[in-house]
């Protein structure tokens, strides 16, 4: 797990938001999952949802 802040650009104002990440490690040192956290009063709006950005190449 790390830290990070990510910055959003709206509207030309740059908005900064810290994030957890948090990944996955699969055997042989294969990257398994990333999951991306941030508290909600952060991103106005926010809707959470969960949703596999890339399929992993060892499941390929």
């Amino acid at each position: 797990m790390t830290e990070v802040v990510l910055n959003f650009q709206v509207d030309g104002m740059i908005d900064q938001v810290p994030m957890f990440v948090v990944a996955d490690l699969g055997s042989r040192g294969t990257l398994e999952e990333v999951r991306l956290y941030c508290h909600s009063s952060f991103v106005p709006g926010l809707t959470p949802y969960r949703r596999p950005l890339f399929t992993p190449a060892h499941r390929s």
